[in-house]
């Protein structure tokens, strides 16, 4: 008896719980038109979706909802969008559909990078963006976006107090405003642009991590556009 009340009781108590785990439906209906979501997972090495960046907060009555999430339109983009948001989220980081005949379309889009403009900036304190047209620049601006820090050969440094930090990013952006994806946390070590990682315990050393000879490139450009 007493397992079955301890089970019950548990039960009841992972309940309001049950309501933080929830997940966008991969598609809607809405005028008889079937919409799906997905097509802007960039992959490559990071295989991560690009962050949504143009569509502002909703203040308006969604059209439908649909597993509590509230869906929008809109046609301020290359494509005629529908978004939702779970209706309790606490962040805004929509989920974008397009019609599903145009999904391919879509995907094809924003996979392609001649359609994203390149930037170099900071992004705390005072932001600052500055675009990145030289095509040998942006090749490398367009690496240091793209590396990750699995199986890249690392610096280790004593101290933070070793290295320049100017909380430098690289992104690009849609041409329409719609998507964006970025490194941040970019720092300079003996003239050298390093993605930073964490502090090693073992040593207490700070881990950066190597961009290749593109981190030498990419302080050039930084110097260049007077951010460091």
């Amino acid at each position: 008896m007493k397992r079955k009340i301890l089970i019950i009781t548990l039960l009841l108590a992972a309940l309001p719980l049950s309501s933080c785990f929830y997940y966008a439906p991969s598609y809607v209906k809405y005028n008889d038109v079937k919409y799906k979501t997905g097509w802007y997972a960039y992959g490559g090495k990071s295989k991560k979706d690009y962050f949504i960046c143009g569509i502002p907060p909703m203040h308006e009555e969604p059209l439908f909802t649909k597993n509590r999430y509230q869906f929008w339109s809109t046609t301020e983009f290359t494509f005629e969008f529908l978004y939702g948001e779970f209706d309790e989220s606490l962040v805004w980081g929509p989920k974008v559909y397009v019609a599903e005949d145009k999904y391919e379309e879509a995907k094809s889009y924003y996979h392609d990078k001649t359609n994203f403009e390149y930037y170099i900036g900071t992004r705390f304190g005072e932001e600052v963006e500055i675009p990145i047209t030289d095509t040998g620049e942006i090749a490398v601006v367009d690496y240091a976006i793209e590396s990750i820090m699995e199986g890249i050969k690392t610096e280790k440094v004593k101290t933070k107090d070793d290295m320049d930090i100017h909380n430098l990013t690289c992104f690009r952006r849609s041409k329409d405003g719609l998507l964006m994806t970025y490194k941040e946390e970019l720092v300079i070590y003996k003239e050298t642009v390093y993605d930073l990682g964490v502090v090693n315990g073992a040593d207490n050393t700070w881990v950066l991590h190597d961009l290749k000879e593109n981190g030498k490139a990419l302080y050039q450009i930084f110097a260049k556009n007077n951010l460091i």
